[in-house]
């Protein structure tokens, strides 16, 4: 019974329901720290810093090295720029501060650069580069942390400084990120103790509550020499995907960890546009009138996957596209099933033109 029991909870975790996707704002801004006593314009690095970190959020993509196109731009970014200007933000001071100084928090000056979003578009379309819906899955992160101070989790309440490295650096991917509650039904549910022992059995069951696209399960443990290890999983297709981590601090541990996780989800959800763009007929049922119509033309030609979508027929409920692909009709799939816009009306049929056949629900899951 309690094999049983632990192989049903794992299925679980493996299959959780999804839930409707997240619009990330702000793809097309960056705030990079400025160094102390600079004053820098738009012909600073620090502005070619910033529309690199824009490009790794709406590509999925972080090495640009061999991309000539993206390196002329990343040296010459002010025709990129719409705005940018200054402000000051408190930080977490650092442990050598805090040693030294004894101060918890410091002063950062911060340069905050929004682009053009047409020109970065234009950029990631000539360069051959991925582009990623701004409907992004939301991740739950299980971390139990183990520093030789305590057993807990990672959460904003008892890991302040950790729980904002991890958000800020999944910010960076454009990932949106949460932590469980760790409340008394959580603490009933799941226990640190639990994932430092490597055992995920009960994680599903945990998670269920929070109905998120992708959970994230492991440990952050502190050795005797100050390195971190731990060993990660999730779940992405109905596939397991494990991996350790071993960082030299904190930080790299965490940076390792969270760009795996965004790399995978980047691979599944960025969709790289093909020349040779596949011609789909798309039927959609459910109208109730007129704003539906409108509505799902909107959303059609607003998703990544789709190069254009024109009406061919509207006909009562009905309504007929003709819709290029921008990448394959897997990503189009993936695409659908995260925003739950739509639902298969039928199974697709296996002819020659690949129609397509979906019923209209909007907003009805958010």
């Amino acid at each position: 019974m309690k094999l049983l029991l632990r192989a049903l909870a794992c299925c679980l975790f493996f299959s959780l329901p999804a839930t409707a996707a997240t619009v990330i704002d702000g793809l097309y801004e960056a705030e990079v720290v400025v160094p102390d006593g600079q004053t820098p314009g738009l012909d600073s690095p620090l502005v070619g810093d910033a529309l690199r970190n824009v490009l790794v959020k709406v590509t999925g993509q972080t090495d640009f090295i061999d991309n000539e196109l993206v390196l002329e731009a990343l040296a010459a970014p002010r025709n990129f720029v719409r705005e940018f200007g200054f402000h000051s933000q408190d930080v977490m001071a650092n442990e050598e501060q805090r040693l030294q100084f004894g101060i918890e928090t410091t002063t950062q000056r911060v340069m905050r650069v929004a682009f053009l979003r047409g020109s970065v578009l234009q950029l990631v379309r000539r360069s051959g580069l991925p582009l990623w819906s701004p409907n992004r899955p939301d991740v739950l992160i299980w971390l139990a942390v183990d520093d030789y101070q305590q057993t807990t989790w990672v959460t904003p309440e008892r890991q302040p400084e950790t729980a904002t490295s991890l958000r800020q650096l999944a910010q960076q991917r454009g990932i949106p990120s949460h932590f469980p509650l760790a409340d008394f039904e959580d603490d009933f549910a799941l226990q640190p103790s639990e994932l430092l022992a490597r055992d995920y059995s009960r994680v599903g069951a945990a998670s269920a509550r929070y109905n998120h696209d992708v959970v994230v399960a492991g440990q952050a443990v502190q050795t005797s020499d100050g390195t971190w290890i731990g060993q990660w999983r999730f779940s992405l297709d109905g596939q397991l995907r494990q991996f350790d981590v071993l960082g030299a601090n904190k930080d790299e541990f965490l940076s390792l960890g969270v760009n795996r996780v965004a790399d995978a989800i980047a691979a599944k959800y960025a969709v790289v546009s093909d020349a040779d763009h596949t011609s789909l007929s798309l039927r959609v049922l459910g109208l109730k009138g007129f704003a539906d119509y409108a509505a799902i033309n909107a959303y059609l030609n607003g998703l990544t996957a789709i190069d254009k979508a024109d009406v061919d027929l509207l006909d009562g409920d009905l309504v007929v596209f003709r819709i290029d692909l921008s990448g394959s009709l897997e990503q189009f799939e993936n695409a659908i099933t995260l925003d739950q816009k739509m639902i298969p009306e039928s199974q697709r049929a296996l002819t020659q033109n690949f129609d397509l056949q979906y019923r209209w629900v909007g907003d009805f899951n958010e």
